[in-house]
């Protein structure tokens, strides 16, 4: 498999990993959050793409 710069921290190891169910709470309130904000600056995330890409080529 052919990794890109910066993959092998998102590589899993084969481990399971199970939610917790005392942090849905605080998942869901972020994910409200994270719904009002996405239409107020989905806009932005071409410039924020383009931004990242300078950087990542330095």
């Amino acid at each position: 498999m052919r990794r890109t710069k910066g993959s092998e921290n998102w590589v899993g190891d084969g481990r399971e990993v199970a939610p917790d169910p005392g942090s849905a709470a605080g998942y869901d309130a972020l994910f409200g959050v994270y719904r009002r904000m996405y239409p107020a600056l989905r806009g932005l995330f071409p410039d924020l793409a383009a931004a990242a890409e300078v950087v990542a080529t330095r």
